[in-house]
């Protein structure tokens, strides 16, 4: 399954979350403000991330645009952005960033979990792709 890194400032919530991928079976890796993630970034690929947009420390927002301009990330992972205010300027400013997903809060793990399966599909195709033998 997938390596996921949950940055998510509200302690319940990043355990419920955290419970429920663990549950089918992915390596979950938890913090609680964007200047752990960001430094957990930097030591270590991820498959995919999910954070929260308003945290201490850094918000969501800068930690994707750090891992989009810095090299010492080994590996840019998919990003589901979540938050607790679906503004429409932070919801563009999350896709312009390289969001996949955002997700209004509250959701559900299953829906959660729908959309994770859905990027990993995404993908697995495209690296089938782009391994096909090219047509002359």
């Amino acid at each position: 399954m997938a390596k996921i890194l949950l940055a998510e400032d509200e302690v319940n919530i990043a355990s419920f979350i955290e419970r429920g991928l663990k549950e089918f079976g992915h390596s979950v890796t938890v913090c609680h403000d964007g200047n752990t993630g960001w430094r957990i970034l930097q030591e270590e690929p991820f498959d995919l991330v999910i954070l929260d947009i308003i945290m201490p420390k850094m918000d969501g927002l800068t930690v994707m645009e750090q891992c989009s301009h810095d090299q010492t990330v080994k590996k840019l992972p998919s990003f589901i952005v979540v938050s607790a205010v679906g503004q429409e300027r932070i919801t563009e400013d999350a896709f312009d960033l390289g969001a996949d997903y955002f997700m209004l809060k509250p959701f559900d793990n299953k829906m959660l979990l729908n959309r994770i399966k859905h990027i990993r599909r995404a993908g697995e195709r495209r690296a089938r792709e782009m391994n096909r033998p090219r047509q002359k």
